[in-house]
């Protein structure tokens, strides 16, 4: 996600779902270091993968652009 996003936002929300699992699985550790490059200044509400509000729910890539943009502006959650 750092280079950009190429899919819509129904992808993303996926992908924050596997996000979500890796939570349940108790990986969270493991995946730290990740989380502190994704985690975005935007703190628009994107999907909802999880009753404790993780932060990864309430962001987007920064640099998002073509269909994931397009699609966060649909749906008036882009800045």
């Amino acid at each position: 996600m750092e280079r950009g996003y190429r899919f819509g936002l129904e992808d993303y929300r996926n992908d924050l779902d596997l996000r979500g699992i890796l939570t349940m699985l108790g990986l969270d550790e493991e995946v730290r270091e990740l989380d502190q490059r994704l985690e975005s200044p935007v703190k628009s509400g994107v999907w909802e993968t999880s009753a404790k509000n993780p932060f990864w729910d309430f962001g987007y890539p920064k640099n998002a652009k073509g269909e994931l943009l397009e699609d966060l502006e649909k749906e008036d959650i882009s800045t």
